[in-house]
């Protein structure tokens, strides 16, 4: 072949594309105006009836109106960003539908490929037709979006800061559209059929969410102490999602660096297996649902794996049975099996094609969901060795919230106390109706007489994720009873550092309101008025004050209630949730208390009886063997006097108790129309048993 020959050809080629390009580009003139009408409705058409505009107070300034209406601009575009992605993915599905739909069909096909050009030629034309059509709607109605904000009267400044939103919106659409268009293109290079493809571009961008979710589902459900909310509070299938991400309304705030160039990375991974798929791809495969046999057979089975489980996990939530689930399993599975081939086939005759892998596939998920319900590999009692982790976050009762903790003391004594409540759950049906009904029925109900009800003063609830050096999160739930597990966990705690500075941010934070739990709660009487106005700066400096050089002992007090702060917008809504003891500086200064002997006389004479039981239960009676009923008036007083709390509201962690005594006291009072029977179960604090109760039970 002659040099001449050789430049002859490639500018032919060339020649042909660029015919091929430019016809492409006038036949695609129905999606363009079909863009732009979507983004002119959905871009500028809210910005001119947003109505930002519309309210001016009569004594507001030129100036002052500039810059409100300003500020409503700006934040309009914030809010509105996620719109701007949201049409640009939609756009990049129907573009990547566009830049496959030749291969759909067996005359098109053989057309377009008997042109003399290769097949790199026609995927790159096609590919950059699909994207020119979007690029020239959007860009021409940010255009115009950009105009209308820029011809406002705007405040001095908003001007660039408007500008810059816009342009940050366009480019995450940008971002947005190639990302969500190369998988669209992939998907379509493995699908022969429309139809096939739009559901592939669903399953590309949502399988691994429903894959995640549906096996954190089920671990949920044969497991007691993995937390698994925690790994969906994480958000860690969106994190892995880009689709996902990109619907995020906070999405912009969070995006990093380094995702924009993983996301370009992976884009370009798309459009590159494209490519190499297009190439491998028979064109007399047109019409097939998938052209790839060997990815037909595995996709298959890709489809009924999770609505296997979907199926379960939809019959559990709604008939709440095991056996249902079993059902539901098998109604999924089987469904599935049938529509998918369905599908593949063309032919609902050929349904149950390939029944022995489906057998095959039925023993493979029986043997795994077998190993998850029995915890074959022990994953719901993993517990990692203190070496490994780096530290631990742990939320328990209502003292501590999701505070990270490096203390070495700490997290050997939350391995402890881990190991020593596996398996621990606690019966909801117990302890919490009893207290949710005192606090909320305005004591308009009767309690039966009698019954005191310990779950809810004998557990907590641990929520404790272990941050592995490696990186991994190993998140656990389970409620732990008192004792000496709980003890030196609770003692560890209050003296490390860690918590101390926790503490010292907390009391730090600014806080525009409180609450101090309602005399409904506490048997202490009237002791706070909710509707009391206290400046809260002071009562924060006692607080603070009396919080210096914190430590274990400091809580080995009665604890009367409990205070409530709430900080403002400013410093993310921060609450601060404090302990009120019965003779700490915040009670004396801020109640009605003045002499503690007569306050106890004075609770003594509001109780009908106490009833105290020796041994861990979780509900007793009077009536049964074995309870201790004291009505003396001065054994009732020296009771109160060394018992935890003095309230229905949560015992404080850190206060020891001696957990061998339960202490049901039975407390009596006229409503307005009626009389009301409350009894609260409570502790003695640890060493404070009175003779005359530890003299009872002698045996």
């Amino acid at each position: 072949m002659t040099t001449q020959t050789s430049c002859s050809k490639k500018n032919n080629s060339v020649n042909m594309s660029m015919k091929y390009f430019l016809g492409e580009t006038k036949r695609n003139w129905p999606r363009i105006i079909l863009y732009l009408i979507m983004f002119v409705l959905f871009l500028v058409i809210p910005l001119l009836i947003s109505g930002l505009d519309t309210y001016r107070p009569f004594d507001m300034s030129d100036e002052e109106y500039r810059l409100k209406f300003s500020s409503n601009l700006l934040y309009f575009l914030c809010e509105t960003a996620p719109l701007w992605t949201v049409f640009s993915m939609i756009a990049a599905v129907f573009s990547g539908c566009y830049v496959t739909k030749i291969l759909n069909n067996k005359i098109s096909a053989d057309f377009y490929h008997s042109i003399p050009m290769r097949r790199e030629g026609i995927y790159f034309t096609r590919l950059l037709v699909g994207a020119l059509t979007y690029l020239v709607t959007f860009i021409f109605t940010s255009a115009v979006v950009l105009v209308i904000c820029q011809t406002q009267e705007l405040a001095p400044g908003y001007s660039s800061l408007i500008a810059e939103q816009i342009l940050e919106n366009i480019g995450f659409s940008l971002l947005a559209f190639f990302m969500i268009y190369a998988t669209s293109v992939f998907a379509g290079m493995l699908c022969g059929t429309t139809s096939v493809h739009f559901a592939m571009i669903l399953y590309i961008n949502f399988a691994l969410f429903v894959y995640i979710a549906s096996v954190l589902s089920l671990i949920d459900i044969f497991t007691v102490n993995i937390d698994t909310n925690y790994y969906f509070d994480s958000e860690i299938a969106l994190k892995l999602l880009p689709v996902a991400r990109f619907l995020s309304i906070d999405f912009i705030d969070k995006i990093k660096t380094i995702d924009i160039i993983l996301f370009v990375l992976f884009s370009l991974l798309f459009y590159s297996f494209s490519l190499v798929l297009y190439k491998k791809r028979k064109i007399e495969k047109a019409g097939t649902p998938i052209v790839f046999e060997g990815f037909a057979k595995v996709f298959r089975y890709l489809i009924i794996a999770p609505a296997t489980i979907l199926g379960g996990l939809f019959f559990k939530a709604l008939v709440g049975s095991m056996v249902w689930f079993i059902i539901g399993l098998i109604l999924g599975a089987v469904l599935s099996f049938m529509l998918i081939n369905t599908i593949l086939e063309k032919n609902p005759r050929k349904m149950f094609n390939g029944l022995k892998g489906f057998a095959v596939y039925a023993i493979i998920m029986a043997v795994a969901l077998s190993f998850v319900a029995f915890d074959v590999f022990g994953i719901d009692s993993y517990i990692p060795r203190a070496n490994s982790i780096k530290s631990v976050q742990i939320s328990a009762a209502n003292q501590i919230h999701g505070v990270n903790f490096k203390d070495k003391d700490v997290i050997d004594a939350m391995i402890k106390l881990d190991k020593k409540n596996l398996g621990n759950d606690i019966d909801y049906s117990l302890g919490y109706t009893f207290d949710v009904e005192v606090k909320y029925a305005g004591f308009d109900k009767i309690i039966e007489e009698g019954t005191y009800y310990t779950e809810s003063t004998n557990k907590y609830h641990f929520e404790v994720v272990y941050k592995l050096k490696s990186g991994l999160h190993i998140a656990r739930s389970f409620y732990a009873s008192n004792g000496e597990s709980l003890d030196l966990f609770a003692e560890a705690v209050a003296e490390s550092e860690d918590y101390e500075n926790h503490l010292k941010a907390l009391l730090n934070c600014e806080y525009t309101d409180y609450y101090i739990n309602s005399s409904s709660d506490s048997i202490a009487g009237d002791v706070f008025y909710s509707d009391k106005v206290f400046d809260i700066s002071p009562l924060l400096d006692l607080i603070k004050n009396e919080a210096e050089g914190i430590d274990y002992d400091y809580f080995q007090r009665q604890t009367l209630g409990r205070i409530h702060f709430y900080g403002n917008s400013y410093t993310g809504y921060k609450t601060l949730d404090f302990p009120i003891f019965i003779t700490s500086p915040v009670t004396l200064n801020y109640s009605e208390i003045k002499d503690l002997d007569e306050y106890y006389d004075n609770i003594a004479e509001d109780i009908e009886h106490i009833s105290i039981i020796k041994g861990n239960v979780s509900v007793f009676e009077d009536s049964d063997e074995n309870v201790y009923i004291i009505d003396d008036k001065e054994q009732i007083k020296e009771i109160l006097q060394n018992v935890t709390n003095l309230s229905n509201s949560s015992k404080n962690i850190f206060t020891r108790s001696e957990p061998l005594y339960n202490v049901g006291i039975s407390l009596k009072r006229d409503g307005e129309d009626h009389k009301v029977r409350m009894n609260i179960c409570t502790q003695f604090l640890y060493g404070c048993v009175p003779d005359f109760v530890a003299g009872a039970f002698v045996e």
